[in-house]
């Protein structure tokens, strides 16, 4: 996550914020699905068993996308 807020305050010069868009299961199973935005714009999604988890694979996604679209 820290790596992606680095790399979006340079490219884009804006914060990615995390947001929760769905959570199902029994309490005790919980499965959390996370957006990651830029500027209005999804660059990742993530799901786990916790919000931290899911804000982690979405921040992964993100990096992922980024580094396919602004190659250097």
């Amino acid at each position: 996550k820290s790596q992606l807020q680095e790399i979006t305050q340079t490219i884009y010069k804006a914060t990615p914020r995390y947001t929760m868009t769905k959570e199902f299961g029994p309490d005790h199973n919980k499965t959390f699905s996370i957006n990651v935005t830029v500027r209005n714009e999804v660059l990742g999604r993530g799901s786990g068993s916790s919000k931290k988890n899911a804000e982690q694979k979405a921040a992964q996604e993100a990096l992922t996308q980024i580094k396919r679209t602004h190659k250097h």
